[in-house]
């Protein structure tokens, strides 16, 4: 079996996407072949050669694709703490001659084989993704129903040829335009909204985010008030993961030195394969707000927690 795979970063995110290079390819070592395409949002030619030398090195194929040749007409003013990269995944419609590929953020490891996930019969839908925790209030902000499902792009398993067959790319593009380059929650709330009822929601163990790594099914229902995952569903993911995304969040990330995440221990192993195996940690800190808020969501009952983010005003949970 073939697959394709994505990633798309600056030179910032190297170390990262190299040590989610090696965890898909250590983890898949069963498949014929494994093409990557990379999206280069300004890498180094340095980078680009060990790039190139490391997929060979693993039996893959590896193409390098400037993001500006496929995202020419991208018009967006504002990405926050994020770069253009995010955007990427909407343009993969203009790669040829591939029908389907799995786009990965860099901040995730595989840790499974991902046959099921990459035979999910995406029939007529655009994309297989994990629900995220989200909010009625961010469902009403992207137009959409407040009972739809909403899913996180940091995994994203692409239906190409649907994709444009029905235009979803020049749909997205509209969508932003409409938001004045600033939609809500940038790429992730623009798939969102231009596939709503055409997105296959699939095991949350192809895409376990921070959030999802401790809490329970009705936790998260009533911080949410909107169904989610079964516990059973959660349990299962929690102990099988096939792919798990360190999203910033409540443990930090575990390139920095202080990260609480459970998981931390198989990002730091492929770590210890790269260039960066002797480099310090990072010592950047999880945000102030963020650690007060998992404090609380810890020690509170949920229902007054709840209160509390109302209170705040926070329409996106994940």
């Amino acid at each position: 079996m073939i697959i394709n795979v994505a990633y798309a970063c600056n030179e910032f995110y190297m170390e990262q996407t190299t040590v989610s290079l090696l965890s898909l390819f250590d983890s898949n070592k069963h498949l014929d072949k494994i093409n990557v395409y990379f999206i280069d949002m300004g890498i180094s030619e340095t980078s680009k050669k060990e790039l190139h030398e490391l997929i060979n090195q693993l039996n893959g194929s590896l193409q390098i694709i400037p993001f500006k040749t496929i995202a020419y007409d991208l018009n967006i003013n504002n990405t926050g703490r994020h770069i253009e990269s995010v955007y990427a995944k909407i343009f993969f419609g203009r790669i040829p001659n591939i029908n389907r590929i799995l786009y990965l953020d860099s901040d995730v490891v595989v840790v499974d084989k991902l046959d099921d996930f990459w035979n999910s019969n995406l029939k007529d839908k655009y994309c297989a993704c994990v629900r995220t925790l989200a909010s009625r209030k961010l469902c009403q902000q992207l137009g959409v129903d407040e009972n739809s499902d909403i899913v996180n792009d940091g995994v994203v398993l692409m239906n190409l040829e649907k994709w444009r067959n029905d235009s979803i790319l020049e749909k997205c593009l509209a969508y932003i335009s409409k938001w004045n380059g600033n939609p809500p929650v940038l790429s992730e709330g623009t798939i969102n909204a231009v596939c709503n009822g055409k997105i296959l929601v699939v095991s949350p163990k192809y895409n376990l985010m921070s959030g999802l790594v401790e809490g329970s099914e009705k936790k998260f229902e009533k911080l949410t008030e909107r169904p989610f995952y079964s516990q059973k569903v959660l349990n299962d993911a929690r102990t099988n993961p096939c792919i798990i995304h360190y999203l910033s969040g409540f443990y930090n990330r575990p390139w920095c030195k202080k990260c609480s995440h459970p998981m931390k221990s198989v990002y730091l192993k492929y770590r210890k394969q790269t260039k960066w195996r002797d480099k310090p940690l990072s010592r950047k800190k999880i945000s102030l707000r963020l650690r007060v808020i998992g404090t609380l969501l810890k020690l509170l009952p949920i229902e007054i927690f709840t209160s509390i983010r109302h209170h705040i005003g926070k329409k996106y949970y994940a």
